[in-house]
């Protein structure tokens, strides 16, 4: 239903900046604390109806919307609208489409005061399938959004702000069958990182009727499992945080990223259910307490005589006849009010460091526009690559994750150096042997790590970009996580890869080299006998790796190993560190037989036949796995260990 701009109105009254598209999923917007980078909103010779400033301020303000041209009538969706399964269900790249770039459409959807893109409206089950997050098949809801996002703004524009909802449904919801609402619960062990780092906004929708179990159905397809509104205050507050608000609460994690609660909403006039209107006054409140940013479906709606579609906050009928929200008859205009007048996060926003997570688990993840326009630095080999901007500071034991920070960073890199791709140890200072009988890849003086490249399990290369002279220092030390975590005492960017050892570099600190072994039957050297990190900084402990699963060979005896080369200032060497004992893993993986010098392996029928050498490793792998499974007493933390050491060098 359009309606003509001096009949619409009424959103001015709420706040709100009118929302008339021809879309029955029509929401209110208001964007407090999403920051964007985009020119003057208002004419030149309107200064009152500019943005508040730079990026780091937030996007608009009741007063600004009201003197923004156009005011109140805009447009916010363009192209397909519906709740049917999404494309993401049948193809990984949702509307992607390979031979149409998106600049093509960018003319039709992107206007100068498009502030961003929703990539898809509640993303849940088809008749056969589950969207899934981070599975890598053709429902990979995760790896649709992120090839999506990429692509917007590196061919339509790179101004925006990429919206991401979480799942919105998976299973049948019959009692006794598997069945959930997602939401963005997986963003805690899997985030996006895009090409642009800080356009990533995630969100999520709530209605008093559903729950997180509960479709939303009455009768066929409703289910025993509580809804939103018959949970406690106390209850409805825990499961919000855990589905949605923890990615912009918890700060300093490689999830952190704006929230956007894109749809809520609840009858009106005609809307008498106690539990209703207990839900909304609790969400109401935790909008408030969280400073969350929010969207009301829908502000508007239809009457005949003064019945209609009663979750509407204005009503027009046939006539031009108006209901509104302060007609006094209407419940929650007393929680409309609290909300639209709260306090919220006015002026500069402090920028706190930014940490991203590299996951190249069914391909390439090279999240550099630089490195893109460059050719492949390590062609057959898996490759992620930081932000540009950003530097490598953790890795992962197995699993291949990363973590990337700019934290004390600014200003770091040559914005004209020559990244160099490291396959060998041409780097390492005679003298300087901070992994003995590991292959090191270390970056050359003056660069430090921003990418690597995996085949399988094994560590095939390092990314080196160039630093600003004399900007990194030159003394280092090994971090060493095959037993364990190893990520300083209050390390950021959170669990980056949830089940797996970590070693990761200070926040003043710069990965500088990352060493593995593929020997086999390499011996483990005994352990230090000094706990200082400088005094074992060249003793990587190295235990034996039974087999693995996942895109790793399970062989026996052969250890895949890293290390890691980082730098700290002085103040950071002051102190050593100790490896952290690591979270037991999680289950489904075969642990280790334990840390065998030399594993005595019995030759096989075949073995003693002739046949060769890797069958026979195979063949011994396969017993010693056997035999793993066996001693159940056998600690789960040294699971698929895998040698690595990291030394790190200081910024100035």
């Amino acid at each position: 239903m359009r309606c003509p701009s001096d009949r619409t109105c009424g959103t001015k009254e709420l706040c709100l900046p009118g929302v008339h598209p021809p879309s029955h999923r029509a929401g209110a917007l208001r964007a407090r604390a999403i920051a964007l980078r985009r020119g003057p909103a208002g004419p030149p010779e309107d200064p009152a109806a500019r943005p508040p400033g730079p990026a780091t301020t937030p996007l608009a303000s009741p007063a600004t919307l009201r003197r923004l041209p156009g005011f109140p009538a805009s447009r916010l969706r363009c192209g397909r609208q519906s709740n049917t399964p999404p494309p993401a269900a049948r193809r990984p790249d949702l509307s992607v489409r390979p031979d149409r770039p998106y600049a093509a459409d960018r003319g039709r959807c992107v206007g100068p005061r498009t502030a961003g893109a929703d990539l898809y409206n509640e993303v849940r089950r088809d008749v056969w399938d589950d969207p899934n997050w981070g599975w890598g098949n053709n429902h990979d809801w995760f790896a649709a959004a992120q090839r999506a996002g990429d692509r917007i703004l590196t061919e339509a524009d790179p101004d925006l702000l990429i919206v991401i909802e979480g799942i919105n449904w998976t299973g049948l919801p019959v009692d006794g069958l598997p069945h959930e609402r997602p939401t963005l619960e997986p963003v805690r062990e899997l985030s996006h990182t895009l090409v642009d780092s800080g356009k990533l906004v995630y969100s999520a929708h709530f209605y008093g009727y559903t729950g997180p179990r509960h479709s939303g159905a009455t009768g066929i397809g409703e289910t025993s499992d509580p809804r939103y509104r018959d949970l406690s205050p106390a209850e409805l507050i825990e499961v919000l945080d855990r589905q949605a608000f923890y990615v912009s609460g918890e700060e300093g994690q490689h999830f952190t990223a704006p929230v956007w609660i894109s749809e809520f909403g609840v009858g009106g006039r005609e809307d008498t259910d106690p539990k209703n209107r207990a839900w909304f006054e609790n969400f109401v409140d935790h909008l408030v307490r969280t400073d969350a940013d929010f969207a009301y479906w829908p502000i508007v709606g239809w009457h005949r005589d003064g019945q209609g579609n009663g979750w509407g906050l204005l009503h027009w009928d046939a006539e031009g006849e108006r209901m509104g929200l302060y007609d006094g008859d209407d419940w929650r205009a007393d929680a409309w009010t609290r909300l639209i007048e709260s306090d919220s996060r006015t002026g500069p926003v402090p920028q706190p460091a930014h940490w991203s997570q590299l996951s190249p688990d069914h391909g390439d993840f090279v999240q550099s526009r630089r490195m893109r326009a460059l050719p492949d630095f390590d062609s057959g080999a898996r490759k992620a690559v930081c932000p540009d901007g950003e530097r490598l500071l953790g890795i992962s034991h197995t699993g291949n994750r990363g973590l990337c920070g700019d934290a004390s960073g600014e200003g770091l890199w040559q914005a004209d150096g020559e990244p160099r791709a490291v396959t060998d140890e041409r780097h390492v200072e005679s003298g300087r042997d901070w992994a003995p009988g590991y292959t090191k890849l270390q970056c050359p003086q003056g660069h430090a790590a921003t990418g690597y490249g995996v085949r399988g399990a094994r560590m095939s290369s390092v990314l080196c970009a160039p630093a600003t002279p004399a900007r990194l220092g030159a003394d280092g030390r090994t971090v060493r996580f095959d037993k364990g975590d190893d990520r300083g005492e209050r390390p950021g960017g959170g669990d980056f890869a949830r089940g797996r050892h970590k070693g990761q570099c200070a926040a003043d600190e710069y990965l500088a080299g990352i060493a593995h072994t593929n020997r086999l039957g390499s011996a483990r050297p005994a352990p230090p006998t000094r706990s200082s990190a400088a005094a074992s900084a060249d003793r990587p402990v190295r235990l034996r790796q039974p087999g693995a699963t996942g895109p790793q060979r399970p062989y026996c005896g052969r250890p895949l190993g890293a290390a890691v080369r980082i730098t700290r200032t002085a103040a950071a060497r002051a102190g050593g560190r100790a490896p952290a004992r690591a979270a037991a893993p999680r289950g489904g993986r075969v642990p280790s037989p334990g840390p065998y010098s030399r594993p005595r392996l019995r030759e096989s029928r075949e073995a003693r036949s002739g046949l060769e050498r890797p069958a026979r490793e195979a063949r011994a792998g396969a017993q010693l796995i056997r035999r793993a499974r066996k001693k159940s007493s056998l600690s789960s933390s040294r699971e698929r260990s895998r040698p690595v050491s990291c030394s790190i060098r200081p910024t100035r």
